[in-house]
């Protein structure tokens, strides 16, 4: 089963529009959690269908929310997603299921297209003479031994924007980041007044800060998972 962590503040139209492209493409039952705020002028227009999946917090980070519900999650593998996102594969669950036999030590970072800018079609992966480099990672999947080895699911200094980076960072140095050329995740990035909040907050601006000041403690990471790799 796939843990998809969803944090989600003044959308319940985008929530809703990411849930049900989940529910439509997925082939087995996925874990879906969504991340409310008690604060959110729209927290009551979220419908049943988000509420039931949903835990709600006092407002804080976005890596907070993320690490929260990855404490209470369920599912082999664990993904940090957000609500403007649409899933456009179908089938994806099961080929994220399958790599799980390609690393039987449970380290592994797996990521898709996003739908943004220049994509590499699926129908052209099979002509292609050398493996195209690898992806962006704005939306990654861990495995559970993953989080549970290193104790958290993305870098707690973080506010938002790096979050995504950190892990894959680690994911490129260990050579485990599987690229899921043949699957799109669309990712809309909505520029609404949840988005200017984070601007005008500078969440930017401290998580390149943190980003940059914390990354020697990748390599402690790396060694970590090298461990358990070599077990």
């Amino acid at each position: 089963m796939i843990s998809l962590l969803c944090p989600t503040r003044g959308r319940p139209e985008r929530a809703m529009q990411f849930l049900d492209s989940v529910l439509s493409t997925q082939s087995n039952d996925n874990e879906i959690i969504f991340g409310l705020q008690s604060d959110d002028p729209r927290l009551g227009d979220y419908p049943a269908a988000i509420r039931n999946r949903s835990m709600i917090f006092e407002p804080s980070t976005t890596v907070y929310y993320w690490n929260q519900m990855a404490k209470v999650s369920k599912g082999n593998l664990l993904t940090l997603i957000a609500d403007d996102v649409i899933m456009r594969t179908p089938g994806w669950d099961l080929k994220f299921e399958s790599v799980s036999s390609l690393y039987p030590d449970g380290i592994y970072l797996i990521t898709t297209q996003d739908g943004r800018g220049e994509t590499l079609p699926p129908e052209s992966l099979p002509t292609l003479i050398k493996p195209p480099k690898d992806l962006p990672t704005p939306h990654p999947t861990i495995t559970r031994k993953w989080f549970e080895t290193l104790g958290y699911f993305t870098f707690p200094g973080l506010f938002h924007y790096y979050a995504d980076t950190w892990n894959s960072s680690i994911a490129r140095r260990l050579k485990r980041q599987v690229n899921m050329y043949d699957i799109i995740w669309e990712h809309i990035k909505e520029k609404d007044e949840t988005r200017q909040v984070m601007r005008r907050n500078k969440w930017g601006e401290l998580d390149d800060m943190v980003f940059k000041q914390c990354a020697r403690h990748w390599e402690t990471d790396l060694k970590i998972l090298h461990k358990e790799i070599k077990k």
